[in-house]
């Protein structure tokens, strides 16, 4: 699931369910489709059979697992932005270049931005 904005290439599968949660619809056919080449894969994608539950538990399951997914892309982001400051001030710390005042100053630098 790609939770920023994107543009679809020709082995994205772009869907969105209308009658039940789009987690629960993620979940429910992740792993479904194998991609190999390039080729249209929806004709493929659509005879695959799924379980479609007649009561609210898609809902229910949509409600607790969104939260985790967005705190997991969340905790992506920052990992990406932990490992940047981490990759840049490192090589400067250990090479004596950089103090470690200098470095807190800097890392303060970036966290305001």
């Amino acid at each position: 699931m790609i939770m920023h904005d994107f543009s679809a290439i020709q082995n994205v599968l772009p869907f969105k369910g209308l009658l039940l949660n789009i987690y629960w619809i993620f979940f429910a056919t992740v792993g479904k489709q194998e991609f190999v080449e390039y080729k249209g894969h929806w004709p493929d994608f659509v005879i695959k059979e799924i379980v479609e539950p007649n009561n609210d538990l898609p809902e229910r399951f949509g409600q607790l697992v969104s939260n985790l997914m967005v705190t997991q892309f969340r905790n992506e982001q920052q990992n990406k932005s932990l490992s940047a400051i981490r990759d840049t001030l490192l090589p400067k710390l250990l090479s004596g270049e950089l103090t470690i005042p200098d470095a807190e100053e800097q890392l303060a630098e970036v966290v305001e931005n």
